[in-house]
């Protein structure tokens, strides 16, 4: 070895425990349908080092999409402009990442059809995340939905 040079796992004292343990339980649950991470919490390791084990023991991985992934947190989260999305990728506006603004959702339902992008939806009260049906009006266009807010801001000046 060139000086200099040192095996870490040596100075640690653990001489690369992963690759002694027999992990073949764990791939029989992966494989059965267990999730990485599921197989992991068993196995008392996290699911990244679970997931380079299973790679070097040739073992095919499946991509865990949406619910099965171990970072899914229930599909929704807040966009960075402030409205609350879903998870939903089969609507025919959902986004590259499947997520559609759920204020979009609410008033399709109550609708009951499907509603075109040229049709804006308006929070009255302003709040981006506030998704009650009596909050949204939606517009003919978006001069209609600027006529709202305009509207708005002039009977709040007035108060």
């Amino acid at each position: 070895m060139p000086r200099g040079v040192y095996d870490h796992h040596k100075i640690r004292g653990r001489a690369n425990e992963t690759a002694r343990k027999d992990y073949s339980e764990a791939i029989a649950s992966y494989e059965s349908g267990m999730r990485i991470v599921d197989v992991a919490r068993i196995q008392g390791i996290r699911p990244q080092v679970m997931g380079k084990i299973f790679k070097r023991r040739d073992v095919k991985i499946r991509p865990d999409r949406a619910e099965n992934c171990y970072q899914w947190k229930g599909g929704r989260k807040i966009s960075t402009d402030g409205y609350v999305l879903v998870y939903s990728p089969e609507h025919h506006r959902a986004d590259r990442n499947r997520y559609v603004k759920e204020h979009i959702l609410v008033v399709e339902k109550a609708m009951g059809k499907s509603l075109s992008a040229t049709h804006p939806i308006h929070h009255v009260n302003f709040d981006k995340q506030d998704n009650r049906n009596e909050n949204l009006v939606v517009c003919e266009d978006t001069g209609y939905h600027a006529f709202l807010h305009k509207r708005t801001v002039l009977i709040q000046e007035r108060r």
